[in-house]
């Protein structure tokens, strides 16, 4: 493998490794209580000390020029012009707009650095601005003229940083440095009136700070020395993608974690004999009706936590919203059971075949929307049917089978 395919891939995974640590702000910046410009002004110093902390640490000689500053100025508008735009329009607004930055990155670098685009780069960048507009869909709404006008300078900002290799003199992690400095004292009048500092903002704030803001950006700085801007542009177009999957994930791993141990317990495991059987676990002096209450309550207060979830990432609550919950969680271990009871015999793993039953019937009923097909209720008890035969199908099939088998070995000596 040649010197520039290894520089190439290692520019790319950093790359990569900046838009995952971009993508936990989601998470984080919904569970502290405070103004926009206070958080970005909060995280922005910390990543300030981060990024001078890996600049001692990698021999980096800190500079200032003209590359610099344009570079630092880029930074700033990416970071505080984006919080400012998502306050001043909707939120799908501020993330399309900004995360325009790969079609003016091949814009200027036409303009600028006369360099020709290539048709496969167009394309990509089609298809990541797409596919961002396609999951934001809903999110979007007419906002306000200034807010777009201000996600769209976001998006400006935020393509020179990928470009900032290409200034004269530059240096990206000075420049970063700078940006984030800039934005901190911006917002420093904003964070210093702030009175909410619990425990859960602060570590927030942290995590805002250290990782989505500071690690990234020294993955970033540091990867686009490797990659062509376009490219880089690319790849962390996944990060609004990524931002409501890591959520999701997060509290799903942590969800199954809590019920795994908790049915472990003596309680638990009284819950699930309980389910399993009840009457032999009424003769063993497991209290059933108790049992069942508690299962009742336990499955209650999940699906109080999913529905605030969605109702969060919504924006908006409706009383209708739940309807046909019931039919989806059936489906969900329906489908789960079916694919992975063989595979899956672990109480664990079979809480995430759950989820993944649940995953496999949300892409049928959106397969079903799509195609404009408006039995979405024959549709749904189709997918549930086919998934409660499947296992019927299965145990015929293997009985055919086995009949066959012995049947060939008493015409074997005849042949």
């Amino acid at each position: 493998m040649s010197a520039a395919l290894k520089s190439n891939q290692k520019g790319l995974l950093l790359v990569f490794a900046a838009a995952l640590f971009m993508s936990i702000g989601g998470l984080c910046v919904k569970m502290i209580p405070w103004q926009a410009l206070s958080i970005n002004s909060f995280r922005s110093l910390l990543s300030v000390v981060v990024l001078l902390a890996f600049a001692r640490l990698s021999h980096h000689r800190l500079r200032l020029s003209p590359g610099v500053l344009l570079g630092g100025l880029a930074v700033f508008g990416a970071t505080t012009l984006y919080t400012v735009a998502n306050k001043m329009t909707t939120a799908g607004n501020a993330v399309l707009l900004q995360f325009t930055a790969p079609i003016f990155v091949i814009l200027f670098s036409w303009l600028v650095f006369r360099e020709k685009p290539h048709r496969r780069d167009i394309v990509a960048c089609l298809c990541v601005f797409g596919g961002v507009c396609c999951f934001f869909l809903d999110s979007l709404g007419s906002g306000r003229l200034a807010g777009d006008v201000v996600a769209v300078i976001a998006g400006v900002s935020y393509c020179w940083v990928f470009m900032m290799n290409k200034l004269p003199g530059a240096d990206p992690l000075c420049s970063a440095i700078l940006g984030h400095g800039l934005g901190g004292l911006v917002g420093l009048p904003s964070l210093v009136q702030e009175s909410q500092f619990t425990p859960t903002a602060l570590t927030c704030g942290v995590l805002l700070g250290v990782v989505q803001m500071g690690l990234a950006y020294a993955c970033l700085t540091t990867g686009i020395r490797y990659v062509k801007p376009v490219t880089a542009s690319l790849v962390t177009g996944i990060e609004p993608v990524l931002n409501p999957i890591l959520v999701a994930l997060i509290f799903t791993a942590v969800i199954i974690a809590l019920l795994y141990w908790f049915f472990g317990t003596e309680l638990g495991s009284g819950i699930r004999a309980t389910g399993a059987n009840p009457n032999m676990s009424r003769a063993q002096g497991i209290n059933v009706g108790r049992n069942k209450v508690l299962g009742l309550m336990l499955s209650n207060g999940i699906v109080a936590l999913s529905s605030a979830l969605y109702a969060q990432y919504q924006g908006f609550s409706d009383v209708n919203a739940g309807r046909g919950a019931i039919v989806i969680g059936l489906a969900a271990v329906i489908i789960g059971d079916v694919l992975f009871a063989r595979i899956f015999h672990n109480f664990a793993l079979k809480l995430v075949a759950v989820v993944i039953g649940a995953v496999i019937y949300y892409v049928v009923i959106q397969i079903v929307l799509t195609l404009g097909l408006n039995s979405l209720k024959l549709f749904s008890a189709l997918v549930v049917a086919v998934f409660l035969a499947v296992p019927y199908w299965k145990g015929k099939a293997f009985r055919s089978k086995a009949k066959a088998i012995p049947a060939e070995k008493e015409g074997a000596p005849h042949a």
